[in-house]
């Protein structure tokens, strides 16, 4: 499954040696953990893109049922003051 070595770039701008995985170009064994590693830099950037968005989108809604809730409570003292 494993022939060639290769280098791993990692995050942080370190490199490691790696075991190449056979039949695919972007995926590398790290020797010391044995993890699978993906090389591939773009892939790598369109994860942490989505998953940006992903926190910004869980966010944004958290935050709107938060205002619901307010404007629950208001209009429930709206009400009461009304009918009182």
């Amino acid at each position: 499954m494993c022939c060639s070595y290769g280098i791993v770039s990692k995050g942080n701008g370190i490199s490691i040696m790696g075991i190449k995985v056979e039949g695919h170009t972007h995926l590398e064994r790290d020797e010391s953990s044995h993890a699978i590693i993906n090389t591939d830099i773009e892939q790598y950037r369109l994860t942490m893109r989505r998953r940006e968005v992903y926190r910004a989108q869980k966010e944004d809604i958290n935050n709107l049922k938060n205002e619901i809730g307010e404007i629950k409570g208001l209009l429930k003292e709206l009400i009461e003051k009304t009918h009182g």
